[in-house]
Parts: C-alpha cells; structure tokens; sequence
C-alpha cells in the first residue's frame, strides 16, 4: 500500500492483489470534479504509481467524518 497527498487530497493505492488495484482518493471538502480524478490518475500512471486496470473509489468527506 503506497500512502501520499496529491493537489491537498490524501490518496491510497492499494496494490495487495496485482489483479485488483484500488486507488482511494479522501475528498473531504466533497467537491472533486470527474477532471480532476482523470487527471490524478494520469499522473498516478505518468509516474508509474499504477497500471491501465484499476478501480478507484472516491470517498466523500460525509463518508468519513
């Protein structure tokens, strides 16, 4: 599992299973757009962090606090 902060969101990247990487993006202010996902997951491949097969969950500020 691979932790860091990325444009001031926590992000998760989960690589247990090569089969099923799961990238978890912490949105507490709940108000990340679907362009900036897609352009945090370009660079998360850019940078070789992960590959082209994910699954990404965005968790919402609600959800957690």
């Amino acid at each position: 599992m691979k932790d860091l902060y990325l444009n001031g969101l926590y992000i998760e990247i989960n690589t247990k299973n090569p089969n099923d990487t799961v990238v978890y993006i912490y949105d507490c202010m709940s108000d990340l757009k679907e362009t900036e996902r897609d352009s945090i997951l370009n660079y998360l491949r850019a940078e070789g962090f992960i590959g082209n097969k994910i699954r990404c969950e965005i968790i919402r500020g609600e959800d957690y606090f």
